[in-house]
């Protein structure tokens, strides 16, 4: 498969939420204009009529909560159209309830005028019907709210200027009032209008930040000029390019149709090489995706010869670009959770209770029964998922079949680390 799985920041103690949810079908959104950063909560009605069903969110979006009757299990996986979640269920054909909530940093465009629009993906975006979402929205002291449409897709605007009118059914341009036009005329503009510039193009990305890395043998050359041409396929949309490079396999998976709805806003798109490593028919590659000069995506592929003397591309996955932390930082996260599993393995609250750092008594007592409940009979498997932000992403075997995934984010502490947050699920 050519989606990666993710499960880091994604995970919620599913009983914890439930009992302290609110009940009421409303979708409540916070909004921080000026640092792009948005946080969505809330339950609205769904009506699954299979198994499974997937939503549509912003790039990078963190999944805080997701629970509906039923529900078997989750799956989160990021790329060019940003964050598809697929949810498996165990019942269906009935309407549910389907909590939800997500955070992160959403690229809203204009300062002011804001617009939260479909372009933004800042809505889930459903592949079932639901029941059109009561909004509240929170945001700071100054904005001002200038409309909310609802149907098809909620679109949002926000500016600064409570006095700014806006016509949603002209693609969200001003409204001019003042200005009188006849339908009998050709539409052209009044001497007296100013009409703004054409927005410039935004450069692109400088060869020294983008380049190609090109190893000077045959196959190396070959195999890294399949990149540039799979990158100029995805940068102008190139449907029978693409359909040329990406092998069967990947095709039936629905990977052309993923990258030829690649958004605008981020083509084109140019690869840097890090790892290229050829063998006999086979090529494998590393590389990071930049837009506009910058980093987007690292990508790992697959690329083999078909025995005609050409090349397909038959594995790819991609996750969002991580910069590379020190290996001090990376061993020390790595050691606290060497040090948790030694302190669960003791059965004793107090030693567990040491590392926990959670400020609310009862959340606090909640994470410290979970810790004690891990199994600590075999060796717990540790990724560093998101280093700067001290975020660990640990797979727990609970049972034959099924792994306990135990999402920490930790808080530096004089003695050492502590956990500030955690969230867990069961992975069959």
């Amino acid at each position: 498969m050519w989606r990666p799985r993710f499960l880091a920041g994604l995970l919620i103690v599913a009983a914890l939420f439930c009992a302290a949810g609110q009940v009421h079908a409303q979708i409540q959104a916070f909004l921080l204009p000026e640092s792009n950063f948005l946080r969505v909560e809330g339950e609205l009605a769904i009506a699954p009529t299979s198994p499974r069903f997937s939503l549509r969110l912003f790039p990078n979006a963190q999944i805080t909560a997701l629970w509906t009757e039923g529900i078997a299990d989750y799956t989160v996986d990021r790329g060019l159209l940003g964050t598809l979640v697929t949810v498996r269920l165990n019942d269906y054909g009935s309407e549910k309830m389907l909590y939800l909530g997500y955070e992160g940093f959403v690229d809203y465009g204009a300062e002011d005028p804001l617009i939260l629009d479909r372009d933004r993906l800042w809505f889930p975006e459903f592949s079932i019907p639901t029941a059109e979402p009561e909004l509240e929205l929170i945001v700071p002291e100054g904005w001002y709210r200038l409309e909310v449409y609802n149907p098809g897709y909620p679109t949002v605007v926000l500016s600064r200027d409570s006095e700014m009118e806006w016509e949603l059914d002209l693609a969200l341009q001003p409204v001019e009032p003042e200005v009188e036009h006849s339908p009998l005329l050709p539409s052209e503009p009044e001497p007296e209008l100013e009409l703004e510039p054409e927005p410039l193009p935004l450069p692109s990305p400088s060869q020294q930040e983008v380049a190609l890395t090109v190893i000077p043998d045959a196959l190396y050359d070959e195999v890294s000029n399949l990149v540039l041409r799979l990158d100029t396929a995805i940068s102008q949309r190139d449907e029978a390019l693409l359909r040329e490079l990406v092998g069967q396999e990947l095709q039936a998976d629905g990977l052309v149709d993923y990258f030829t709805a690649a958004p605008q806003q981020i083509l084109p798109v140019e690869s840097q090489i890090r790892t290229l490593v050829v063998e006999g028919a086979e090529g494998y590659v590393e590389a990071t995706i930049f837009s506009r000069g910058q980093p987007l995506y690292d990508t790992e592929m697959h690329w083999a010869g078909d025995g005609l003397g050409s090349w397909v591309l038959t594995e790819f996955s991609m996750h969002p670009h991580t910069p590379s932390a020190p290996q001090a930082l990376l061993d020390s996260l790595r050691g606290f959770a060497d040090q948790l599993q030694r302190a669960v393995a003791t059965g004793s609250a107090p030693h567990i209770e040491e590392l926990v750092g959670i400020t609310d008594p009862q959340e606090r007592a909640a994470a410290v029964k979970l810790l004690m409940d891990l199994n600590t009979a075999e060796p717990w498997e540790v990724f560093v998922v998101e280093p700067h932000q001290f975020r660990l992403l640990i797979l727990i075997r609970h049972s034959p079949r099924t792994h306990v995934a135990v999402s920490l984010r930790l808080m530096p502490d004089p003695t050492g680390w502590r956990i500030a947050a955690l969230e867990a699920l069961p992975v069959n």
